[in-house]
C-alpha cells in the first residue's frame, strides 16, 4: 500500500478443483445394484464419476480500502485483477461406493494447461500491529478460456471462496 487506501497485491495459491460427472442411469444406481460396477463404458448417473482438477494460480491485483476504519482496527477492502492459472493435473476417477475401490486416470492431455482469468474479493483488513495487516476476504475466480483442450465440451475454471492473508 503505497498511499494507504490503494495498493498492489501478487499471490500463489494451489486449487483442487472437482465436480461429479452425471452420466445417463442404466442400472438405476449404486445404491439400489450395488452389485453393479460402474465403468467408462457403461456409465451410471451416480455422480460414480469424479473429475479433479489440480491447479496454481497467480494473481495480480489492485487493492482498494476505506481510507479510515469502519470498527475500531479494522478497514473494509477489496481487489481486482487478473490471474494466472495453471493446470499441472487433472485425474478422472471412478468411485465404487461399495466395494472401495476407486479406479483413477490421468486425464491431464484433455485440458487446456493455462488459463488467463480475472479475479474480484471483498472482506476486511485487520490491523494486527505496526504496518502489519491480517486480510479475510471472499473471492472469485473465473477463466476466461474454455478447460477442454479436445473439444468435449465448453467450461470455464471458476472458484469460489475465502482467502486469509498476512500483509507486512
Amino acid at each position: 500500500y503505497p498511499i494507504p487506501f490503494l495498493g498492489v497485491g501478487l499471490g500463489i495459491g494451489y486449487q483442487q478443483r472437482g465436480r461429479g460427472v452425471r452420466n445417463p442411469d442404466r442400472f438405476g444406481g449404486a445404491f439400489a445394484h450395488a452389485w453393479v460396477k460402474p465403468n467408462p463404458v457403461e456409465t451410471d448417473s451416480t455422480y460414480a464419476q469424479k473429475l479433479r482438477i489440480n491447479t496454481f494460480e497467480m494473481p495480480l491485483t489492485l487493492l482498494l480500502r476505506t481510507p479510515n476504519e469502519v470498527i475500531k482496527g479494522v478497514r473494509l477492502s477489496a481487489a481486482a485483477g487478473i490471474t494466472w492459472i495453471h493446470n499441472f493435473r487433472t485425474n478422472d476417477i471412478w468411485v465404487d461406493v461399495v466395494g472401495g475401490f476407486h479406479d483413477e486416470r490421468f486425464v491431464t492431455s484433455q485440458y487446456r494447461r493455462d488459463d488467463l482469468g480475472y479475479q474480484l474479493s471483498l472482506g476486511g483488513d485487520i490491523n494486527a500491529g505496526h504496518a502489519n495487516v491480517f486480510q479475510l476476504h471472499f473471492v472469485y475466480t473465473r477463466g476466461t478460456g474454455n478447460i477442454y483442450a479436445v473439444g468435449q465440451g465448453d467450461g470455464r475454471q471458476v472458484t469460489l471462496g475465502l482467502r486469509t492473508a498476512y500483509l507486512f
